[in-house]
């Protein structure tokens, strides 16, 4: 910490107010909550007098800290913005009001570090997981770094500067997901006059997964990967948590070859969602999972991109099955049409749709990145590791 940054409480920054109103029958009150992780306050269904079992609320205005005292582990706690002025809490929150000494655009800052977090579960307190609570006291009792107001008007400002350059990039990787998606649809939803119409049993074998016993510590912790539904997204899969042997495939466990397509067929995620993944290795994979693999003259990635642009078609035919489990029949999958051009045009369309995916993908890197600066520069300012020069001032006044 840079010498001279004074170290407090939150019992200097917040004062403890409880603005206590009684509940009249047939009146609504606007009722608020709070976010996990000092993501903020939430507006909530409002209380209507006479069918809540509350017989007081506690109004809160602008500006003010807002604590749930249950599930502290969770941190629950955010700043009121002027959206929730004059709404309601029940007698599970405590609200505060922010001291001269600090602000609530800081504070906002503060409540979601990770840092902050950490103290709140530490103070939570309580036998069942769910109903930890923190008091007051507690609360109040935590630390922090507080730097003048000056300077927390600049951490402000240049947060700002940071949180609005990862909005854009975020802005920007949605951008390329949209293209990409709309070229995916564009290329493969209508077949071209000379594309071969067929369907996905004429251009496909087939072969079924299974699991090795799970007691047997001699099948698990190998280095084939083993792919269920948990671990079947739709990407190209080149590795999974759960790995096995060879010796497992003595045992019903299956294998397929690189560029194999795996189609999830069974499970609770189906109801809403389809699953096809493109083998980037030799895999193994569960009984719930399909492997196609491609004939001669289908190139693999294109299949597999075809696939995925008919996803609503293949959800469609999904039917439930006993819990709550959907099943995709295989004889619904392989009788799904498709249009098949010659190799060079696939090979074609496979290199544009790559080209659109590794621009999605560069900008969700940039994005990510983006995030990883901002938290770690963060940290860095409300710790006192690094100070912002009173010359930023004088940079906005000019600016």
């Amino acid at each position: 910490m840079r010498d001279g940054r004074p170290m407090t409480t939150l019992r200097e920054v917040l004062r403890h107010v409880k603005r206590s109103e009684p509940v009249l029958d047939g009146v609504h009150y606007p009722a608020l909550g709070v976010l996990k992780e000092g993501k903020g306050v939430l507006v909530k269904e409002p209380f209507l007098g006479g069918s809540t079992s509350y017989k007081s609320l506690n109004r809160v205005l602008e500006g003010d800290v807002v604590l749930r005292t249950i599930t502290a582990f969770e941190s629950p706690v955010g700043v009121a913005e002027e959206e929730h002025d004059g709404g309601f809490v029940s007698g599970v929150f405590e609200t505060f009001e922010i001291t001269p000494c600090s602000t609530p655009a800081f504070l906002r800052l503060y409540l979601k570090l990770p840092a902050f977090w950490e103290e709140m579960r530490l103070r939570a307190h309580g036998s069942v997981l769910r109903r930890k609570t923190i008091s007051r006291e507690l609360f109040l009792d935590i630390t922090l770094s507080l730097p003048p107001l000056p300077e927390q008007h600049r951490i402000v400002d240049l947060m700002g500067a940071v949180d609005a350059y990862v909005t854009a990039a975020d802005a920007r990787v949605e951008a390329a997901r949209t293209a990409r998606t709309a070229l995916l649809t564009d290329l493969l939803s209508t077949p071209g006059e000379d594309w071969l119409e067929t369907t996905l049993g004429d251009v496909v074998a087939i072969s079924s997964g299974g699991t090795p016993r799970t007691t047997n510590p001699d099948y698990w912790g190998g280095d084939l990967p083993w792919i269920s539904g948990s671990t079947l997204y739709s990407s190209l899969l080149t590795d999974s948590e759960k790995r096995i042997t060879k010796r497992a495939l003595d045992d019903g466990a299956s294998v397929t070859p690189p560029r194999s397509i795996l189609v999830l067929v069974r499970g609770m995620r189906l109801i809403s969602e389809i699953r096809i993944g493109l083998a980037g290795r030799e895999l193994a994979f569960s009984q719930d999972v399909k492997a196609l693999i491609p004939k001669e003259g289908v190139h693999p990635t294109f299949l597999w991109l075809t696939l995925l642009s008919r996803s609503p078609e293949l959800l469609a035919g999904v039917r439930r099955a006993g819990h709550g489990t959907g099943v995709l029949e295989t004889s619904t999958l392989l009788a799904t049409t498709l249009g098949i051009p010659s190799l060079q045009e696939q090979a074609r369309i496979v290199a544009i749709l790559e080209a659109a995916g590794d621009v999605a993908d560069c900008c969700e890197r940039v994005a990510t990145n983006a995030r990883k600066v901002r938290t770690a520069v963060l940290a860095d300012l409300l710790s006192g590791a690094h100070e912002i020069p009173s010359g930023y001032d004088q940079f906005i006044q000019a600016a």
